[in-house]
């Protein structure tokens, strides 16, 4: 798992860098921030597109859960003879 986080941060660092050199102005000697922002952002995002897929279904799926439990924490207590 670390070393595939080290390949991720590679990869990344790799991008960051060619969005530097694409958004680099020769002519006044310094980086444009918002073409940089804006080329690092797209390629992240389509970089990893499926981790946020799969947090979305995983936030999904635990909120589906919490509602179940609360249905039947909600059941317990209605039939518990202690608070009738």
């Amino acid at each position: 798992m670390e070393q595939q986080a080290s390949h991720k941060e590679k990869g990344i660092e790799f991008r960051y860098n060619q969005c530097k050199e694409k958004c680099h102005s020769y002519k006044t000697k310094r980086i444009d921030q918002e073409c940089l922002d804006k080329c690092y952002e797209k390629y992240v995002s389509k970089l990893y597109p499926q981790i946020s897929e799969k947090l979305l279904a995983s936030e999904n799926n635990l909120y589906d859960e919490s509602e179940k439990l609360l249905l039947i924490a909600n059941e317990i207590h209605n039939q518990d003879a202690m608070f009738f």
